[in-house]
Parts: structure tokens; C-alpha cells; sequence
């Protein structure tokens, strides 16, 4: 069979998954991770998935960081699953607001979602720890609460807005 008539088959589909991104500590800077990419590559994209830390402030800085993503890859394309420090300065029961986020800016908020891509399925959520590592769950949230900035920086919308305890995030996790 002549070249010009082979059929595409099997082909690969293209996804690029992006894991802490922090697009907006990369900006601040002057420095942009998009712009080292290949320009035809990206605009193939089938999927762009980004699997936590977009940026903290995610009330603020996430229309930002959407809008510059959208010059590189379709936002239909795009698709975010929140991690950690995009609850900073925001709250772990606050997924309606970051879902409206996208929703307005044409992207695809992947919390507690399955995304298919050809035949793959990518099962999305941000998957906080139980603590329950060799037993140790007491002692584990001991000592996250005392040395983790996610004790410090993310609130619960539902307590009145103080922040969360070890007990909040193990309890997210269980529900993923």
C-alpha cells in the first residue's frame, strides 16, 4: 500500500502530564516552562493534565495561570487536579469555588473525576495521607501538624475558617 494511503491506527494518544507546577513562582521570576516546549507539540495535545500545585491563592492567581496556559494549549484540552498548595491561602472544603475557576475559563476541574483520553482512563484526586503508615497514625499527625505548612496555610470554610487539623486531610483521603 502506497505511504499516503496508510491509515492511522494505534497510534499513542498525546498527553502531557505537568505534576507541581507552580506556574506562578515560575512567572514571578521571568521564566516561563511553557515556552521551552515545541509550540506544534503542544497545539497536538490531545490532554494537558496538571496533577497539583498550580499556585497557592488559587482565588487570585489561578485566572492568571489559566489564562497564560491558554496560549499554549487549548483549555478544553486542559484539565486540573488540585494538590496541597492549591489550598493555601484558600480551603479544603472549597472545591466548588476552584471548580468555578475553571468552569470560567474554559478548563476542566479533574477533582474526584475520571478523564478518558482514547482507551486510557486517568483516575484523578488529590490524595491527601491517612496517616495509618506502620501504624504510627497518632504520632504521624503529631508531628505533620507541628512541621507542615499545610497545617498553617489552608483553612475549613465549614469550622469557621480555622485551619486544618491532620484529622481534616486524613478524612479527605479516605473519601477519594
Amino acid at each position: 500500500m502506497p505511504i499516503n494511503h496508510m491509515k492511522r491506527c494505534n497510534l499513542p494518544d498525546r498527553v502531557l502530564i505537568v505534576a507541581d507546577l507552580h506556574l506562578d513562582l515560575w512567572l514571578a521570576s521571568g521564566r516561563d516552562p511553557f515556552a521551552a516546549l515545541d509550540p506544534d507539540d503542544l497545539s497536538q495535545l490531545d490532554a494537558l493534565i496538571i496533577v497539583g500545585d498550580l499556585s497557592d491563592k488559587p482565588k487570585v492567581r489561578w485566572p492568571h495561570a489559566l489564562d497564560h496556559i491558554a496560549k499554549y494549549v487549548d483549555p478544553r484540552k486542559t484539565w486540573i487536579v488540585p494538590g496541597n498548595h492549591d489550598y493555601y491561602h484558600h480551603t479544603l472544603d472549597g472545591d466548588e469555588r476552584l471548580a468555578s475557576i475553571c468552569y470560567e475559563k474554559g478548563v476542566n476541574f479533574a477533582q474526584k473525576r475520571v478523564i478518558v483520553v482514547g482507551e486510557t482512563r486517568y483516575l484523578c484526586c488529590t490524595l491527601w495521607t491517612n496517616f495509618a503508615l506502620e501504624g504510627a497514625a497518632e504520632f504521624g499527625m503529631n508531628d505533620a501538624a507541628k512541621r507542615m505548612n499545610d497545617y498553617r496555610y489552608i483553612r475549613m470554610a465549614k469550622s469557621g475558617y480555622g485551619r486544618i487539623r491532620p484529622l481534616d486531610t486524613a478524612r479527605v483521603h479516605s473519601d477519594c
